[in-house]
């Protein structure tokens, strides 16, 4: 068994001036995963991961009271490798192109994956 996964995260914050008693923070964050396999034995399949969200929060005080709330909007690309193994072997073989798979249902993914494509663009 051996494996090698790399992951790079981000962050970034932009904190607003207050205006009116509300304070408003702005940000990004994601990360980039790929897993490669390289032993006989694979217990995680290879893959490549990219996910990357957005956010707004804000927040005003009255007296002893905090009020907050904000919005988050997230999107996620898996691509893994199919794993063919020999039957007599028991070797890897076959044409190693990945195999996309993004969330359960083929209508919402089509649209995730446009959606994720135009901010990637």
């Amino acid at each position: 068994m051996f494996f090698q996964l790399r992951t790079l995260d981000y962050a970034a914050r932009y904190f607003l001036p207050e205006m009116n008693g509300w304070s408003t923070t702005l940000g990004l964050s994601g990360m980039r995963q790929e897993n490669t396999n390289k032993g006989v034995e694979f217990l995680i399949p290879a893959y490549r991961l990219l996910d990357g969200g957005v956010f707004a929060v804000t927040k005003k005080t009255f007296g002893n009271l905090d009020l907050s709330g904000g919005l988050r909007y997230d999107l996620r690309r898996i691509t893994a490798d199919a794993l063919y193994l020999d039957p007599d072997t028991e070797q890897p073989v076959g044409s190693g192109q990945g195999e996309e798979k993004f969330g359960a249902l083929p209508a919402i993914s089509a649209t995730c994956r446009a959606a994720w494509a135009g901010l990637t663009a």
